[in-house]
């Protein structure tokens, strides 16, 4: 029970989706239970058990990306100037919750190394070394990956605010 609300909270952050995220929870605690055993201490816990829901929430995510469309409701269609140019229309938020669905929805559309190591650093607080064992990757593939995703997720911001 300590875990599953920080795992839960974790998983919705990758998937989107408030369902598919409790049957990732129950899989990843049903993985934990079947693997426990099997666990060598070379990492924390946390780590292990963060590294179950990613591989989880990754599995899932390549079975429903399948099915699944992107919206385009919060595109934004540019006018042209005169000398044909684009313009850009500023978006007018009702509150900030549009804004907050706007940037989940971008950062949905990110790559998935790049999602993941975004959610892990900015919304679980983790650091490059905790993330690069998460993942399996290098320290430096981490660092890396985080930043493209913070450049393309502000530059996805800045085309539309």
């Amino acid at each position: 029970d300590k875990y599953k609300k920080e795992i839960y909270m974790y998983c919705i952050k990758m998937l989107n989706n408030t369902h598919t995220a409790e049957d990732a929870v129950q899989e990843v605690f049903t993985k934990i239970f079947k693997f426990a055993s099997g666990f060598k201490y070379n990492s924390s816990f946390k780590t292990w058990m963060y590294s179950i829901a990613t591989n989880t929430c990754l599995t899932m995510l390549h079975k429903n990306k399948r099915n699944a469309e992107l919206s385009d409701s919060y595109k934004t269609v540019p006018s042209r100037c005169s000398s044909g140019r684009e313009l850009r229309k500023p978006i007018l938020f009702k509150d900030a919750s549009e804004l907050d669905t706007i940037i989940k929805e971008k950062i949905q559309n990110l790559p998935e190394m790049q999602k993941t190591v975004l959610i892990l650093s900015v919304y679980e607080n983790m650091s490059l070394e905790e993330i690069s064992n998460i993942l399996n990757c290098s320290y430096d593939s981490a660092k890396q990956n985080l930043s493209i995703a913070k450049r393309k997720l502000r530059e996805e911001l800045n085309n539309i605010l």
